[in-house]
């Protein structure tokens, strides 16, 4: 199984490989809240470990799929390009 902090670690990648991408301010709150929850969510299974509220990680997944439609990075960064180009 891979890692579940998919979008932190695949859009570090991206940003390493080509840049940073040009974002709304729209979209750049939407991928930084995507970003805080994730690092969230890690925290909180660190500082728990086996005793993490796993409803608290429901809510939190819950959120980052409300943001990210549950697409790959790759898909979300090439939308948020997308729906940036209007408002920039």
């Amino acid at each position: 199984m891979g890692s579940p902090y998919k979008y932190i670690e695949r859009i570090n990648g991206i940003i390493s490989e080509k840049g940073v991408p040009k974002l709304s301010p729209k979209e750049l709150k939407r991928l930084l809240k995507i970003v805080a929850l994730e690092y969230h969510e890690r925290a909180l299974r660190a500082k728990y470990k086996e005793n993490v509220n796993q409803h608290e990680i429901f809510l939190i997944g819950m959120k980052i799929t409300d943001l990210t439609g549950n697409i790959s990075p790759d898909k979300l960064i090439e939308e948020m390009v997308r729906l940036s180009r209007h408002h920039l």
